[in-house]
């Protein structure tokens, strides 16, 4: 039982003297449609349009005279309003709500600021993380978070000076950002002139830039070196 649905009804209903002008079959039909208005998924006291069809035989026992009968008397006395999306019973949400502050919209707009000030950190408050991260993890996170467009190209030609095959600059762009979520601008350039200065490399063997990031190759360790002259 506590899981039906309900609404408020007020005692006033018996002497209310709108409704005292109803006929008695006019009544119950007011009576079914308040109650089908309060069913409803959407805005409750609001009959959708689209419930037009079945409304004769949710509310007036399938006397469809009966329902038109009773949706003007309720018109023209100010209890239903008739919209284009619908029949809505005037002021259903106010009488559900002990005051303004009740109603939905005043509700969700409360849920909305308190959410919202929830997000906001004081400037007062130590959010210092319990546990330390080394450098190298700290350099990860900032590159994650805080890199921009700008800085993200400015670091992608620092580190394209130091590759030794400059080609396919394109792929290679989009290759460098994917890389700095998982490294570091020093780990790139590190890696790069160690490839650079590789064995294979002088040898000529030498990997497209695009490759060479999505390999992740900047942690390939044990490459042969030499000492190369400096206008290389």
């Amino acid at each position: 039982m506590g899981n039906l649905p309900w609404f408020r009804f007020y005692t006033e209903a018996r002497t209310d003297r709108k409704l005292d002008l109803l006929a008695d079959d006019e009544y119950r039909v007011w009576n079914h449609l308040l109650c089908y208005s309060a069913e409803q998924s959407g805005k409750r006291g609001l009959i959708p349009i689209e419930c037009a069809d079945e409304l004769a035989i949710e509310c007036a026992r399938g006397d469809d005279s009966l329902l038109q009968r009773t949706l003007s008397r309720l018109v023209t006395l100010k209890i239903l309003a008739a919209r284009d999306d619908g029949w809505l019973f005037l002021h259903f949400q106010e009488r559900q709500y002990d005051k303004p502050s009740d109603l939905p919209e005043a509700t969700k707009t409360r849920q909305k600021v308190s959410r919202l000030s929830r997000d906001v950190t004081p400037a007062s408050v130590d959010v210092t993380p319990c546990h330390a991260i080394s450098p190298l993890e700290e350099s990860r996170v900032e590159n994650k978070d805080i890199c921009s467009s700008e800085q993200l190209q400015k670091s992608f030609n620092e580190w394209w000076t130091h590759y030794p095959n400059k080609v396919g600059k394109g792929a290679a762009r989009k290759s460098f950002a994917t890389a700095m979520k998982s490294a570091s601008l020093h780990e790139l350039i590190d890696g790069a002139d160690r490839y650079r200065t590789s064995k294979k490399v002088q040898e000529g063997f030498i990997c497209l830039p695009a490759t060479w990031l999505n390999q992740e190759r900047w942690t390939d360790e044990g490459q042969e070196t030499k000492v190369l002259p400096d206008e290389y």
